[in-house]
């Protein structure tokens, strides 16, 4: 019990220096004074997570909560007046926001939602970070990026909370249904239990790709594709490294000076994916992480490794990576054919499983690596949750997808791109595919 709350709070007291940092670097490097700095912010955190302590676990009660908020809130509001008072040009409230902010990541805390916490907190450092940046790439949005981030809002804010959150088999549907129930040659029961159509689910699921490519481009258009090849090569794995891999692999071939770090471009966006792959199995089915986190995360480790030691070796040719095009950052074209591939991709998994077992997983999940390895790892996360397959085999089929994706890239790389762009990438993809099997025969 005692080192349980010892933890929490040395989390709350982690978590609210985290954001403490960031004003007291942005007080220091344009000497301006504000009410909270780093030790301010630590003890906010701290004071959160006591208060939910001792109102929830304690006096089992509100009201000690809601009378520590209540002085919050005035002593905020008492500081904003005073500091206004003796500034001309008037202040912001964002001090203000982030001590609530930290207040609430502490009583988090106290509550045991760390996960909750911890992405909170990245995301508002995150923000605070990339604070002028955010400014400038406002100024410079075009009428294209605003009308795609619309659509973004449509299907994620509009279509999504309208869409049936059930599960229908082929019988199930209204016109299909007919046919497959007036016909003769497939069981009824065996149709029942292909039950993977849940129209919710499914949208949700392009919305959560979608978003994280996204993200990924609005990384990039603030801080540039030709910040270094690490952050072309990382953002670009987080949106697709297929589509960076293919990109890359034909500028090889243009320019024989480029190659060593469009190579290394590659290998980090390849790298990346494995733990993309992680982080949506993380958010999709956290049981099931830890049976990947060690196969996948040391693949993804292996691969960035060996990336920084390709790049030390060649930094003395100063050589400079050319710049990413990208295509728009959110059209409802790429998002319905995800659907689409989702949908048979679900379909195939389960019908696989019920014909042939653990086996047709396996099949399955080498084919569809070939070409998206998110369809696959979203179905088989899904099929794990419901009890459909097992643990061990969604792992075990998402290690295959991840592997034949890998594969899959230095075909590209061959086909498309210069030889010895192809050699860099053939070796370290060796090593990254025996990482993973030797990791997975002895665990």
């Amino acid at each position: 019990m005692l080192q349980s709350f010892l933890i929490s709070m040395f989390l709350s007291l982690l978590l609210g220096a985290f954001i403490g940092v960031q004003r007291e670097i942005r007080q220091q490097k344009q000497e301006v004074k504000d009410l909270a700095g780093f030790r301010t912010f630590t003890l906010i955190s701290l004071l959160g997570f006591l208060t939910g302590y001792i109102s929830f676990e304690l006096f089992k009660d509100s009201n000690f909560l809601i009378m520590v908020l209540f002085g919050i809130l005035l002593l905020l509001v008492l500081s904003y007046y005073i500091v206004s008072k003796n500034k001309r040009n008037g202040v912001g409230i964002m001090t203000q926001i982030l001590v609530l902010f930290s207040f609430f990541i502490g009583l988090l805390i106290s509550q045991d939602y760390f996960y909750i916490s911890v992405v909170l907190t990245v995301v508002i450092s995150s923000i605070l970070f990339l604070g002028q940046e955010l400014h400038y790439f406002a100024k410079k949005l075009t009428k294209q990026e605003i009308f795609a981030s619309l659509k973004f809002a449509i299907i994620s804010a509009v279509i999504l909370p309208v869409l049936p959150n059930k599960n229908y088999s082929l019988i199930d549907m209204p016109v299909v249904g007919n046919f497959f129930l007036n016909q003769s040659f497939i069981s009824i029961d065996f149709l029942s239990k292909l039950d993977v159509f849940n129209f919710y689910h499914m949208w949700l699921m392009v919305v959560f790709v979608s978003g994280i490519g996204f993200i990924g481009y609005i990384l990039i258009r603030i801080l540039g594709a030709n910040k270094g090849i690490l952050l072309t090569g990382f953002l670009g794995g987080f949106m697709s490294s297929t589509a960076l891999t293919t990109s890359f692999s034909i500028e090889s071939k243009k320019n024989s000076m480029l190659v060593n770090p469009l190579a290394i471009g590659v290998i980090i966006a390849c790298s990346t994916m494995f733990f993309r792959v992680l982080f949506e199995v993380m958010v999709l089915n956290s049981t099931l992480f830890w049976n990947l986190v060690v196969p996948l995360g040391l693949m993804g480790s292996a691969g960035f490794i060996l990336a920084v030691v390709l790049l030390f070796k060649f930094s003395s040719k100063n050589q400079k990576i050319g710049k990413y095009q990208m295509k728009s950052p959110f059209t409802l074209g790429p998002a319905l054919t995800f659907a689409f591939i989702f949908l048979i991709v679900s379909f195939l998994s389960k019908l696989f499983s019920l014909l042939f077992g653990d086996s047709g997983i396996y099949i399955l999940s080498f084919i569809s690596g070939i070409t998206d390895v998110d369809a696959i790892t979203i179905s088989l996360c899904n099929l794990a949750k419901n009890g459909s397959i097992s643990n061990s085999v969604a792992s075990f089929g998402i290690t295959i997808a991840a592997a034949m994706n890998t594969m899959f890239k230095a075909g590209i790389a061959y086909y498309l791109g210069k030889h010895s762009f192809f050699q860099i990438i053939f070796y370290v993809f060796s090593i990254i595919l025996l990482v993973g099997g030797f990791t997975f025969l002895f665990i």
